[in-house]
């Protein structure tokens, strides 16, 4: 004590260095830190990315059957032709498809369910249906109206579970106006919405299908498992008002952002944000949200902080 009230330096020498050495310490785990925190979050936004790449891969997958058999339909119109190749053509475009992403493969001349695979108990109660009779019937005349490939969805089905409805229509030219193909009768109540004058262009149905949105996001094949894999959380997001209809017998639409799928914690604000889309409208502006489950932080920079510290 004596020293250092004679020679106040002794002691304010080695307290600045302490001061330095603590600094440099702070200052190079913090810096460590940083850039682990970084790699985490670029690992993260990797992931993610492949995952939403995967997934769009695989719901294009599952909708080029519906418009490979709408194609085929406009080559081959005369239903009674059509339907002695439809289940083998069927059977032969799923085995492209993940597996079980496909529930149920329809074709409906003038709107009426004529043909579905596979066939099973509930595949099997559409057939008749009149897409023009349910209470989605202004969804069914939109699609005839605007002529495009369309999807809605995903929805609660009626029958149970949680699909997407992919719908094709298919037109055949060069025919005049009372063309049967083989049918009994027409489209119901779209004589005029149905027929070009012009073009002699008539509305021969549609080609549909059921995917099965639990499968393709947490299937066997699916690629969220990647995201689990790899300790992440993750939430699918659609937008509201961009087509997400609340169910399968309705032509409401939801007004809220929708959350297709999520992992047991969704993930908070910090959340990394990856556009997921097809070009198809209102499948072409999702969001997936991901967040490492033990958070962007790295475990160890607060004890080494303190180690530092001690030691200096």
């Amino acid at each position: 004590r004596q020293v250092v009230r004679e020679f106040p330096s002794t002691a304010i020498v080695p307290a600045i260095v302490c001061l330095v050495l603590s600094g440099l310490g702070l200052f190079a785990v913090l810096y460590a830190a940083k850039e682990a925190e970084d790699r985490i979050r670029e690992d993260a936004a990797r992931v993610g990315s492949n995952m939403a790449g995967g997934f769009e891969d695989q719901l294009r997958a599952a909708y080029e059957p519906v418009k490979f058999l709408g194609l085929l339909a406009e080559v081959k119109p005369y239903w009674p032709d059509y339907a002695k190749i439809f289940h083998s053509m069927a059977a032969r475009v799923l085995t492209s498809v993940p597996a079980g992403a496909l529930t149920a493969l329809q074709m409906s001349p003038f709107g009426r369910v004529a043909a579905v695979y596979p066939e099973n108990a509930v595949n099997n109660k559409a057939l008749g249906v009149d897409l023009f009779q349910l209470g989605t019937a202004a969804r069914t005349y939109q699609t005839v109206r605007e002529g495009t490939f369309t999807m809605t969805g995903p929805v609660n089905l009626t029958q149970g579970g949680f699909a997407i409805i992919v719908h094709s229509p298919v037109y055949v030219s060069n025919v005049s106006r009372g063309e049967l193909f083989g049918l009994d009768r027409q489209t119901t109540n779209c004589s005029e919405l149905c027929y070009n004058e012009t073009t002699r262009t008539l509305y021969w149905g549609m080609s549909a299908a059921l995917i099965d949105f639990k499968a393709l996001v947490s299937g066997s094949d699916a690629r969220m498992a990647d995201l689990k894999r790899q300790g992440l959380l993750y939430k699918l997001v659609r937008p509201g008002g961009s087509g997400g209809y609340t169910s399968s017998n309705t032509s409401s639409v939801s007004a809220a952002d929708i959350v297709l799928s999520a992992s047991h914690r969704q993930p908070g604000h910090n959340a990394i944000k990856i556009p997921v889309g097809v070009d198809v409208p209102g499948f072409d502006n999702w969001t997936l949200y991901v967040e490492p489950e033990s958070g962007w932080g790295v475990s160890w920079k607060g004890g080494l902080c303190a180690m530092v510290v001690i030691i200096a």
